[in-house]
């Protein structure tokens, strides 16, 4: 096509220049929340020819990084070769159409972030607002200002009340007898729940924001739906990060 830009970097611009406005069409439901926001289609039908019309082309494809299920994607522009690729993990307990709306998911909000484009979706906002709200429920105590001081409070007062870090009765997390525990014992939810404490988690945010990060999942679980192995995983993760910030 003539008149096509020469650089990756110029095709975004231009069509940054000339983006749409994107309506909200669609309508889903967050907790018990009816919200509405742009689907995929919505997205791709408003930017489609614009896209063709500057040689971009959005691919995306599921695979796996090192053992990780991700979405691979790629923006690319044509005329010059050039890309800007990614991966997006992806979750994998929530069987096959559970993953495959997560690969709608987000397939749609990794073309919005590569091209920078804003659509004032309900259910980002509804899961803010939620997240608020708990905040506002739950009355915190008063917190110490030194690390010394919130290990001696971590030990003395044990998990926070609002945590789902938080152990349940030990005989109903116990395997079946005879049998292996399939989920993370209490024993190491203690534990994961002790080191968090240690480590200045204020909130169940910040607490599944380590759990995410440590063991490079794409959304929070409850520590209860970890295997063994991830849960030790976390606490070898938590105890190296605490040797790291403890004098």
């Amino acid at each position: 096509m003539p008149d096509q830009p020469a650089t990756l970097n110029e095709a975004i611009l231009a069509l940054q220049a000339q983006l749409p406005r994107i309506g909200k069409g669609s309508t889903g439901q967050v907790g018990t929340r009816i919200i509405k926001y742009a689907d995929l289609p919505a997205i791709m039908d408003a930017i489609r020819d614009l896209m063709i019309t500057l040689g971009l082309i959005w691919v995306c494809k599921p695979t796996t990084v090192d053992g990780q299920f991700v979405l691979a994607t790629s923006l690319r522009h044509v005329p010059s070769g050039e890309s800007e690729n990614g991966d997006m993990p992806l979750p994998v307990a929530q069987g096959p159409q559970g993953t495959g709306s997560a690969i709608t998911y987000f397939r749609r909000y990794g073309l919005l972030a590569v091209l920078n484009i804003v659509v004032d979706d309900d259910d980002g906002r509804a899961a803010q607002d939620d997240h608020d709200a708990a905040l506002q429920a739950w009355n915190a105590p008063a917190r110490p200002h030194t690390r010394k001081a919130d290990r001696h409070r971590a030990d003395r007062d044990g998990p926070l009340p609002d945590d789902q870090w938080t152990t349940p009765a030990e005989d109903q997390w116990a395997p079946p007898p005879g049998g292996r525990a399939t989920t993370s014992t209490a024993e190491q939810r203690r534990t994961i729940s002790i080191l968090m404490r240690e480590l200045g988690a204020k909130d169940q945010v910040d607490r599944h924001a380590m759990a995410m990060s440590i063991l490079d999942l794409a959304e929070p679980v409850s520590s209860t739906m970890l295997s063994p192995k991830q849960a030790d995983d976390l606490i070898e993760g938590l105890r190296a990060k605490k040797a790291e910030v403890t004098p």
